[in-house]
């Protein structure tokens, strides 16, 4: 019975440690999150917004963005923390105007690939087409002497009368996840009860 115990606490550890880990090796190569889909026209998207620094000790960051075919309602950026500062570049003094996204953002330390620059909520339109999100002419890192542009597209999603609702609480990866685990747990239980049981006196 011992043994089987043993197998049992292996088993949930390896569990607790995929479930911990999984997370922070998903977000190390993405800009947006999500960065694509099929989505309801009318749909208001939140995208969380990481650091993909082009050059290295890079501690600050010019986030420049153009959105086309849907409205920016909101960019908030991180705070907190190691993060010292945000300041407001477009028109206005604001972070976002109805198209872009302007914001510079410094950190006392390092930025590191996959962590929150900010949250940008756009709302889609209310019929279908393309809506782009690009990093445009400024959006760059930089270490306080050399500055490493990052430009391209970061987002491109559909907008259709077959889209799906944007998922908030969880990603079709984890959910797939979560249901594994279930299933190996409720099977590690079958097993259990199927052991001869000890002995009473």
């Amino acid at each position: 019975m011992k043994s089987h115990c043993k197998v049992l606490g292996f088993f949930s550890f390896l569990v607790f440690a995929v479930l911990a880990v999984f997370p922070f090796s998903r977000v190390l190569a993405v800009t947006m999150n999500p960065s694509s889909g099929n989505y309801y026209p009318g749909t208001q998207l939140t995208i969380n917004v990481t650091a993909a620094p082009t050059g290295a000790n890079s501690n600050a960051v010019a986030i420049r963005l153009a959105v086309t075919g849907a409205t920016v309602v909101s960019f908030v950026p991180v705070s907190g923390g190691a993060w010292v500062g945000a300041t407001a570049d477009c028109a206005g003094s604001s972070h976002y105007t109805s198209t872009t996204v302007c914001s510079s953002l410094a950190k006392v330390s390092t930025i590191v690939a996959g962590e929150t620059l900010g949250t940008l909520v756009i709302q889609l339109p209310a019929t279908p087409g393309t809506v782009t999100i690009e990093r445009t002419a400024g959006n760059e890192y930089s270490n306080g002497l050399t500055s490493f542009p990052s430009t391209g597209t970061a987002a491109s999603f559909t907008v259709s009368t077959s889209g799906v609702l944007p998922n908030t609480a969880i990603t079709d990866t984890h959910g797939l996840i979560i249901v594994m685990v279930s299933i190996l747990l409720v099977a590690t239980g079958f097993v259990l009860i199927k052991l001869k049981p000890l002995n009473q006196n």
